[in-house]
Formats: structure tokens, C-alpha cells, sequence
């Protein structure tokens, strides 16, 4: 097997009938930056790189980023709700810059 076969079934999983997984594809990353405001380092990938989701969950939780096919550019931020749970809101770039 060669290695870009290797990457193409790490970042397209498939179950046991050969069928993706997720039917949108592509690959995802979370990630921290230590010592910066993680909603900063998200404007900077919403407002200069393609991306298919961005889930922001606080200035110093990690990113969740992926990239495939769609290019939907959808950026969610994640919030707690009255009960505390994280509530999901999708917001534009603009929006994820002014929030508290």
C-alpha cells in the first residue's frame, strides 16, 4: 500500500462494505495553541484558508477544523446554554470576531 493511498483512507474512513462513514469526506484536525486566543487563530482560518467546518468552543479550548470536497465554509460557535450544555450557533466570520 502506498502512503497516499494510506492518507486517503485515513482522512476518508470507510465501514465494512466499503461505504464512507461520513458522506461528506475529507479530513478533520482539533488543535491548541498554547498562549493564544484560539477565536483569533478561527477568524484567521475562516477569513484566509478554505475550510469545509469551523467549531469554535472558546478563546482557549481547541479548534475543530475540516476540509473536504464541500468548501462550505460553515463556522459554528459554541456556546452554553441555559443548562450549561454547549448549544451550537452558526455565525458568520464578521460575527465570530465580535463575540464575547
Amino acid at each position: 500500500m502506498s502512503h497516499e493511498t494510506e492518507l486517503a483512507n485515513a482522512a476518508h474512513e470507510r465501514n465494512r462494505l466499503g461505504y464512507p462513514i461520513c458522506p461528506r469526506l475529507g479530513a478533520a484536525v482539533d488543535f491548541l495553541i498554547q498562549d493564544e486566543d484560539m477565536r483569533e487563530v478561527a477568524h484567521w482560518i475562516a477569513t484566509e484558508t478554505p475550510f469545509d467546518r469551523l467549531y469554535v468552543h472558546g478563546r482557549d479550548l481547541p479548534l475543530h477544523v475540516s476540509h473536504g470536497p464541500e468548501h462550505s465554509r460553515q463556522i459554528v460557535l459554541m456556546r452554553p446554554g441555559p443548562s450549561g450544555r454547549m448549544v451550537p450557533k452558526v455565525v458568520t466570520a464578521a460575527a465570530l470576531r465580535q463575540a464575547d
